[in-house]
């Protein structure tokens, strides 16, 4: 059972017999689900089937085929384990609120169950469904660790707030689900046609090939078990140095929900409760791994789960890295990202320069008419024409692999609060750029990552400079003396 304090009840109808909907939106996984594991739940115990609707907007945030992409070829394994369970699985087309509505009604559903989202949209299309559904509308946290609303009642004010409300639950949630089991009642339905699917949808698909990588959930656990494996213990010192690979690089599989945070921090903290699904594609061991090398490259065990209900338990992950190393990646992973949940949450204008703390407005508005040393329009930006080569490579690493490594995102963000023609432009200009390009944009993380660099959000006022104001500043020269600035600029180039 999943823990009442992950879930709110959108509406006031009544429960019904009925087939459960789980209405996966935020959390497009099987496993380790609290949402999906909630309406299986429900399906059981009335004895019904659970039918899984994704719904597919015609536009979401301004984003691009790459992203839809990365996200239809994610769900086409989500059906594919969810057939393996016997689970329905529909994907819907159109307005979302509407389309859940139609379908409820279409097959008598009794309930449905959603994923949580703090996000304007989610909420909305949320709202518009709970008032049109005649039936119990049931959201359940799935993303963060500990739920978002139960963390803290409002917005706070910077990690050092934040940091211990999470911890003090982070041993309450941070547990393992057990395997997903099949549905007595529950049967498949009509394979979805992707490729119709795909060569339909009404959305800009911009030149120019994404290498990205390959998504969906077994591709993500692999992800982490190389991470673990071979940059984990590098990460305390090297995350800052864009050339050193020491990053998860899981970022585009958390926006997605093709892994719950809950199964890193437990594989980072030492312990792995689960881990292969016996899907065709198999999730890839992550096992017992004892490293004893400095790089943390020795694998002493493989486990590989054949049974039936997959998953099963492995036991430890011994990882070689550091402790400073773990800690810090926790902290971004935990109390970092869910600090953006948070953000959004309470402040409804999360995507906007009127949602940056007051101090910040107030300074970069008494700055707002400095002398730049360049100025320059959103298409310039978006084709990487600036006279820095340093910006235009992190600009060119986000149009080709839909990513800009995370120091470098702070730098790219504040030269564009440097060379706009205002501080509310370049606000808008980034957000947009992230959306548009990046795999995990439309994201909390990323419009708090935003209005960090450029509103100073979760930081503190600073040294007063031009253009500025307040605001942490960043440099070229800064970056030279954390990492080699022209290797990164010459491998940006590379095809």
């Amino acid at each position: 059972m999943i823990d009442p304090r992950c879930i709110s009840v959108l509406n006031s109808a009544p429960g019904i017999s009925g087939p459960v909907i789980y209405w996966m939106s935020r959390d497009q996984r099987v496993e380790q689900n609290r949402a999906l594991h909630y309406a299986r739940f429900r399906a059981v115990a009335d004895g019904a089937p659970l039918i899984v609707a994704f719904t597919l907007s015609p536009s979401f945030i301004g984003a691009t085929f790459r992203q839809y992409d990365f996200m239809l070829r994610g769900l086409m394994e989500v059906e594919r384990r969810l057939r393996e369970l016997e689970i329905g699985f529909v994907l819907l087309e159109g307005d979302p609120a509407e389309a859940i509505v139609r379908f409820r009604e279409s097959i008598g559903s009794g309930c449905v169950v959603t994923d949580y989202s703090p996000l304007r949209i989610s909420r909305r299309w949320k709202a518009t469904a709970a008032a049109a559904l005649p039936v119990l509308f049931i959201e359940v946290d799935a993303h963060n660790i500990v739920p978002c609303l139960m963390a803290s009642p409002k917005q706070e004010y910077s990690a050092r707030t934040f940091r211990p409300k999470v911890n003090r639950l982070l041993g309450e949630f941070l547990i393992a689900l057990p395997p997903v089991e099949r549905v007595p009642a529950s049967e498949p339905w009509a394979p979805t046609d992707w490729e119709r699917v795909r060569a339909r949808l009404p959305v800009e698909r911009p030149a120019g090939t994404v290498r990205h990588p390959q998504p969906g959930e077994a591709a993500a656990i692999r992800h982490l078990e190389t991470f673990i494996r071979e940059r984990l213990a590098w990460y305390g010192e090297r995350r800052n140095d864009p050339n050193a690979d020491a990053t998860s690089g899981l970022s585009p599989y958390l926006h997605f929900g093709h892994i719950w945070a809950g199964t890193v921090a437990i594989a980072v903290r030492g312990v792995m409760n689960v881990v292969n699904s016996p899907s065709p594609e198999g999730w890839e061991a992550i096992g017992v791994v004892n490293s004893t090398s400095p790089e943390g490259r020795e694998a002493s065990g493989v486990v590989n789960s054949t049974s039936p209900e997959g998953w099963e338990a492995t036991g430890v992950v011994n990882s070689p890295s550091p402790e400073e190393s773990k800690a810090a990646f926790l902290e971004e992973l935990i109390v970092r990202r869910e600090l953006s949940d948070n953000y959004c949450a309470y402040n409804s204008r999360y995507d906007s320069f009127d949602g940056l703390p007051i101090w910040a407005q107030d300074s970069l508005a008494r700055h707002a008419a400095d002398l730049r040393e360049a100025i320059y329009t959103p298409e310039e930006f978006e084709k990487a024409v600036t006279h820095d080569p340093l910006w235009n490579a992190a600009q060119q690493e986000l149009l080709r692999t839909g990513s800009i490594h995370g120091y470098m995102r702070m730098y790219w963000a504040k030269k564009i609060l440097e060379w706009s023609p205002s501080p509310r432009e370049a606000f808008e200009t980034a957000v947009w750029l992230n959306d548009r390009y990046a795999l995990d944009g439309r994201d909390p993380n990323g419009y708090a990552g935003v209005a960090w660099s450029i509103g100073g959000l979760h930081d503190r006022p600073w040294f007063e400079r031009p253009v500025y104001g307040k605001i942490r500043y960043m440099n070229a020269a800064g970056c030279r003396r954390k990492f080699d600035v022209e290797r990164y600029i010459r491998e940006q180039k590379e095809p």
